[in-house]
């Protein structure tokens, strides 16, 4: 990856600190489950106004958006039937 490459680079050239925020870290330390993002940084994150341990809003929601997209799923089938229910009887 290229910013892995970017990370080693300025090791070479003396920025100890820097390091990816939130990119595939060890599964121990790893940010909520990867945040689908990811920044190169030299200092800790709060310094850049991110959250020392940031949670993946992906995982928060997951029970809400899956419920939410079969319930829109659900309701998109029951248009359709009502629908085509509704042109055959005016067939008729």
């Amino acid at each position: 990856m290229q910013a892995e490459r970017r990370v080693a680079e300025l090791h070479r050239r003396g920025v100890d600190g820097a390091y990816l925020y939130g990119a595939a870290d060890e599964p121990e330390h790893e940010l909520a489950g990867g945040l689908g993002a990811f920044f190169l940084l030299t200092e800790p994150p709060e310094r850049y106004g991110l959250p020392a341990e940031a949670d993946s809003p992906i995982q928060e929601n997951l029970v809400a958006a899956t419920a939410a997209a079969l319930g829109a799923g659900l309701l998109a089938a029951a248009a359709a039937a009502l629908t085509f229910a509704t042109a055959r009887g005016r067939q008729r």
